[in-house]
């Protein structure tokens, strides 16, 4: 899933903080940079979790949804249809086996 990978590699405590070394080792323009690239990083991963929570609302609610109608099943015989005079006809009837 989108969300865990870019939470494990991209916000990871690893991640942060090699992009934060490389801003340091770099000067001030760099550091400016990777701060930036850092707080975009982690405003993103907030939002994802925003969108995952709306997305589990959504799925509950169209649960929910489903869970309200009825369905009404109706059954047709396909095949051969037997008749009360056809059983009359046979050794079955007379048998008393219907």
């Amino acid at each position: 899933m989108f969300a865990n990978r870019f939470v494990a590699e991209l916000l990871s405590y690893e991640a942060l903080t090699d992009l934060m070394s490389v801003g340091r080792e770099r000067g001030r323009q760099w550091l400016s940079w990777t701060t930036v690239v850092k707080e975009s990083l982690e405003q993103c991963g907030s939002l994802l979790n925003d969108v995952r929570d709306e997305l589990f609302l959504c799925w509950q609610e169209l649960a929910e949804r489903i869970g309200m109608t009825s369905v009404s099943v109706q059954t047709t015989a396909i095949g051969q249809q037997i008749s009360a005079s056809d059983l009359a006809s046979r050794d079955l009837v007379r048998e008393g086996v219907t």
